[in-house]
Protein backbone atom coordinates (compact mmCIF):
# COMPACT_ATOMS: atom_id res chain seq x y z
CA UNK A 1 0.00 0.00 0.00
CA UNK A 2 1.24 3.74 -0.82
CA UNK A 3 1.07 4.98 2.59
CA UNK A 4 2.34 8.92 0.92
CA UNK A 5 -1.28 9.38 -0.38
CA UNK A 6 -2.63 9.37 2.98
CA UNK A 7 -2.37 13.08 4.50
CA UNK A 8 -4.38 15.52 6.33
CA UNK A 9 -5.40 17.61 2.98
CA UNK A 10 -6.61 14.35 0.77
CA UNK A 11 -8.45 13.02 4.06
CA UNK A 12 -9.82 16.85 4.40
CA UNK A 13 -10.97 16.91 0.64
CA UNK A 14 -12.35 14.15 0.38
CA UNK A 15 -14.46 14.06 3.01
CA UNK A 16 -16.03 17.64 3.12
CA UNK A 17 -19.18 16.26 4.77
CA UNK A 18 -17.41 15.31 8.08
CA UNK A 19 -14.84 17.98 8.17
CA UNK A 20 -17.77 21.28 7.62
CA UNK A 21 -18.88 19.84 10.93
CA UNK A 22 -15.51 20.70 12.43
CA UNK A 23 -16.04 24.36 11.89
CA UNK A 24 -19.93 24.46 13.03
CA UNK A 25 -18.95 22.69 16.24
CA UNK A 26 -18.55 25.02 19.07
CA UNK A 27 -16.65 22.44 21.36
CA UNK A 28 -14.61 18.97 21.24
CA UNK A 29 -17.67 17.72 22.88
CA UNK A 30 -20.16 19.23 20.39
CA UNK A 31 -18.04 18.26 17.22
CA UNK A 32 -17.69 14.52 19.38
CA UNK A 33 -22.05 14.74 19.47
CA UNK A 34 -22.13 16.21 15.80
CA UNK A 35 -20.11 13.50 14.09
CA UNK A 36 -21.96 10.96 16.15
CA UNK A 37 -25.28 12.19 15.00
CA UNK A 38 -23.74 12.32 11.28
CA UNK A 39 -23.09 8.42 11.60
CA UNK A 40 -26.13 7.26 12.02
CA UNK A 41 -27.70 10.02 10.23
CA UNK A 42 -25.95 8.14 7.21
CA UNK A 43 -26.53 4.87 8.36
CA UNK A 44 -30.18 5.26 8.62
CA UNK A 45 -30.46 6.98 5.61
CA UNK A 46 -28.65 3.96 3.49
CA UNK A 47 -31.52 1.93 5.35
CA UNK A 48 -34.00 3.81 3.41
CA UNK A 49 -32.53 3.63 -0.04
CA UNK A 50 -34.15 1.01 -1.89
CA UNK A 51 -31.45 -0.96 -4.25
CA UNK A 52 -28.78 -1.20 -1.93
CA UNK A 53 -26.36 -3.87 -2.20
CA UNK A 54 -26.22 -6.31 1.39
CA UNK A 55 -22.32 -5.77 1.52
CA UNK A 56 -22.76 -1.99 1.06
CA UNK A 57 -25.44 -1.37 3.60
CA UNK A 58 -22.89 -3.85 5.98
CA UNK A 59 -20.19 -1.73 5.35
CA UNK A 60 -21.88 1.57 6.35
CA UNK A 61 -23.51 0.00 9.82
CA UNK A 62 -20.12 -1.30 10.38
CA UNK A 63 -17.93 2.05 9.86
CA UNK A 64 -21.12 3.68 11.98
CA UNK A 65 -20.55 1.75 14.73
CA UNK A 66 -16.67 1.73 14.52
CA UNK A 67 -16.65 5.60 14.39
CA UNK A 68 -19.10 6.17 17.19
CA UNK A 69 -17.00 4.01 19.44
CA UNK A 70 -14.04 5.75 18.74
CA UNK A 71 -15.45 9.28 19.10
CA UNK A 72 -16.50 8.06 22.93
CA UNK A 73 -14.99 10.10 25.97
CA UNK A 74 -14.14 6.29 27.15
CA UNK A 75 -12.04 5.61 23.84
CA UNK A 76 -10.23 8.73 24.73
CA UNK A 77 -9.05 7.82 27.86
CA UNK A 78 -8.69 4.12 27.12
CA UNK A 79 -6.24 4.98 24.26
CA UNK A 80 -4.78 7.95 25.84
CA UNK A 81 -5.46 9.59 22.42
CA UNK A 82 -8.37 11.69 21.00
CA UNK A 83 -9.86 11.21 17.90
CA UNK A 84 -12.19 13.45 17.96
CA UNK A 85 -9.48 15.75 18.85
CA UNK A 86 -7.35 14.48 15.84
CA UNK A 87 -10.03 15.39 13.60
CA UNK A 88 -10.67 18.73 14.95
CA UNK A 89 -6.57 19.70 14.16
CA UNK A 90 -7.05 18.42 10.72
CA UNK A 91 -10.45 20.25 9.94
CA UNK A 92 -8.67 23.58 11.27
CA UNK A 93 -5.54 22.56 9.50
CA UNK A 94 -3.52 22.27 12.44
CA UNK A 95 -0.25 20.48 12.09
CA UNK A 96 -0.53 16.87 13.80
CA UNK A 97 2.97 15.38 12.98
CA UNK A 98 1.81 12.70 14.95
CA UNK A 99 -0.91 11.65 12.76
CA UNK A 100 1.10 9.05 10.66
CA UNK A 101 -0.16 7.62 7.21
CA UNK A 102 -1.39 4.88 8.81
CA UNK A 103 -3.43 6.55 11.47
CA UNK A 104 -5.00 8.52 8.16
CA UNK A 105 -5.63 5.96 5.86
CA UNK A 106 -7.45 4.14 8.79
CA UNK A 107 -9.59 7.20 9.35
CA UNK A 108 -10.07 8.11 5.68
CA UNK A 109 -11.14 4.19 4.96
CA UNK A 110 -13.88 4.56 8.01
CA UNK A 111 -15.03 8.03 6.91
CA UNK A 112 -15.69 6.82 2.90
CA UNK A 113 -17.04 2.99 4.29
CA UNK A 114 -19.51 5.54 6.24
CA UNK A 115 -20.48 6.75 2.82
CA UNK A 116 -20.81 3.34 0.83
CA UNK A 117 -17.29 3.84 -0.61
CA UNK A 118 -14.05 1.40 -0.44
CA UNK A 119 -11.52 0.18 -2.67
CA UNK A 120 -13.70 -2.81 -4.07
CA UNK A 121 -16.87 -4.24 -3.99
CA UNK A 122 -18.08 -6.21 -0.84
CA UNK A 123 -17.31 -9.78 -0.48
CA UNK A 124 -20.70 -9.60 0.48
CA UNK A 125 -22.03 -8.31 -3.10
CA UNK A 126 -19.92 -10.90 -4.53
CA UNK A 127 -21.68 -13.95 -2.82
CA UNK A 128 -25.26 -12.48 -2.78
CA UNK A 129 -25.94 -11.61 -6.43
CA UNK A 130 -25.17 -15.21 -7.50
CA UNK A 131 -28.97 -16.33 -5.57
CA UNK A 132 -30.48 -13.20 -6.27
CA UNK A 133 -33.04 -15.06 -8.72
CA UNK A 134 -33.50 -17.33 -5.99
CA UNK A 135 -35.84 -17.04 -3.13
CA UNK A 136 -36.65 -18.83 0.44
CA UNK A 137 -35.45 -21.81 1.18
CA UNK A 138 -34.08 -22.55 -2.43
CA UNK A 139 -32.15 -19.31 -1.70
CA UNK A 140 -31.12 -20.55 1.71
CA UNK A 141 -29.46 -23.64 0.18
CA UNK A 142 -27.51 -22.13 -2.26
CA UNK A 143 -26.08 -19.42 0.07
CA UNK A 144 -25.32 -22.50 2.55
Amino acid sequence: MDTSRYTPERLRDENPLFFAIVHQAKSLDDLRLRLSELALQLEFDATLEAGREAGRLARIRDCAKVLKNILKKRSDKLAGFSVVQAIADIGSDVPRPDLGPGFLAELYHILQGLQGGGPRTALDDIHLSSVDHLSGREAALARS
